[in-house]
């Protein structure tokens, strides 16, 4: 019996929340020209905190295989192929920011140019080579491309409240419900 209950209890739940969550997906679209608006008039908002570098991080198991690779990627023409060479690396492009470099033990990345390539450093026997893609000072602005989600995120739950405020509205108004204006104890 009390199986039943909790089951009964879930399927009404999901119900509710599945009502719910079609009519707000419904009534909350976001358009890119809100975006580029909401951009424009929160740019102030979207300036950097702190040093950025953007880098492309090559990790290598010994140190040969790191200086040997990184020469080849340094050369206009190289002599082997670069995509199997790297095949077998780890491969990542990810932003550094110069508060955190210090306890990453990359700091060195921020004096470096761009297009140049860095390393190879040790850290816990792993080698790692970066190459600097871009670097940005602290105040630039964060461009739209980086900032587009969050702003799509902040603008969609704005929106969501309000069509969750106006959905609960109209179910009150349509039931039959009393609400105490007693405070609970």
């Amino acid at each position: 019996l009390q199986l039943m209950k909790e089951r009964d209890l879930f399927y009404e739940s999901l119900l509710i929340s599945s009502y719910i969550k079609i009519q707000t997906q419904e009534k909350t679209k976001t358009t890119k020209k809100e975006v580029s608006d909401y951009y424009l008039k929160n740019k102030e908002s979207f300036r950097r905190t702190d040093d950025e570098v953007v880098v492309k991080h090559y990790v290598f198991s010994t140190n040969k295989a790191a200086k040997k690779t990184m020469q080849e990627l340094m050369k206009k023409k190289p002599r082997v192929d670069i995509e199997k060479l790297l095949s077998k690396q780890l491969v990542e492009t990810k932003t550094l920011r110069k508060k955190d470099a210090g306890s990453n033990l990359v700091d060195f990345v921020f004096s470096a140019t761009v297009g140049e390539f860095v390393g190879p450093k040790k850290h816990k026997d792993i080698f790692h080579v970066f190459q600097i893609l871009q670097k940005h000072k602290e105040g630039s602005y964060v461009g739209l491309e980086k900032a587009y989600d969050e702003i799509y995120n902040r603008l969609y739950k704005e929106k969501e409240a309000f069509v969750l405020g106006s959905i609960l509205d109209s179910l009150y108004l349509k039931a039959d419900v009393f609400v105490s204006q007693e405070g609970l104890n």
